[in-house]
């Protein structure tokens, strides 16, 4: 089931400039700035949105007359954009020069990803689209309002727990995939009781606590001192992350209303 893939940011803080690569400062070349940060992640935001809202602009009325073959394939393709965005991220780990050109992409294949799930879900639960839209963006709320009055720290206790929490769910999925491959099943994740609940809910806090990591990252972008292509990176970083909370809110609230 591809609403069963996790997508955590692959992304760590911008390395220092004298760590070489492709990394280091060229000549003239500006700072990054916290500014520069925030409107690049600004800029992904809008265009997770225009990718969500374009998908279900276009293929929604087919949702609505029960054309099942069409939604399939929307959810075909929303899974390719998905794998496609992650491979982007992923690369961009390694290429950081590459962020200003792959972070707007990979917004909008997000947004074509969590469109095409959402409208997948919403044939199954009527409205779950619109609920899992709203607790999203009550949690980022949370969070958002949390960091800035300084009710969320991050510290390096924090970065552990979000670092070790993303681990554990990287390790039960692959212990997942080595079972599917002798036929067999882990009913927590499979199961549609309240321990796939409880699971798929630890799944959200923690992608909600490497938000808050990304958040510190922009916040202290400019004491990094990195090329000016650190904005988007950051940027890249935080909107892989968001979309892993936006499908993991997804699927949390599809198992709440089916158990």
């Amino acid at each position: 089931m591809i609403g069963q893939i996790p997508l955590g940011s692959p992304l760590m803080a911008p390395k220092a400039p004298a760590s070489g690569g492709g990394w280091a400062f060229r000549p003239g070349e500006a700072t990054a700035t916290r500014a520069g940060a925030l409107r690049a992640t600004v800029i992904c935001a809008v265009l997770f949105v225009a990718g969500y809202a374009l998908l279900w602009v276009s293929f929604y009325p087919a949702l609505a007359q029960g054309a099942q073959a069409t939604v399939e394939g929307v959810r075909n393709v929303a899974f390719a954009c998905g794998v496609a965005a992650f491979g982007g991220a992923c690369a961009t780990a390694y290429k950081p020069r590459l962020a200003p050109y792959v972070a707007p992409a990979v917004a909008v294949l997000g947004g074509v990803f969590g469109g095409g799930l959402a409208l997948a879900f919403e044939q199954r639960y009527p409205g779950i689209a619109m609920q899992s839209m709203v607790v999203t963006s009550v949690v980022l709320a949370v969070l958002v309002g949390g960091y800035t009055t300084g009710v969320i720290q991050v510290t390096a206790r924090f970065r552990a727990m979000a670092m070790i929490g993303a681990v554990v769910i990287a390790l039960v999925y692959a212990a997942r995939f080595v079972l599917w491959l002798v036929d067999l099943r882990l009913p927590v994740i499979h199961g549609a009781g309240w321990g796939g609940v409880l699971w798929t809910g630890f799944i959200v806090l923690v992608a909600s606590l490497n938000f808050a990591v990304d958040l510190q990252r922009i916040d202290t972008l400019e004491d990094r001192r990195v090329p000016r292509a650190g904005e988007w990176y950051v940027a890249l970083a935080t909107t892989t992350t968001f979309i892993w909370l936006n499908i993991s809110v997804l699927r949390l609230v599809a198992r709440v209303r089916g158990t």
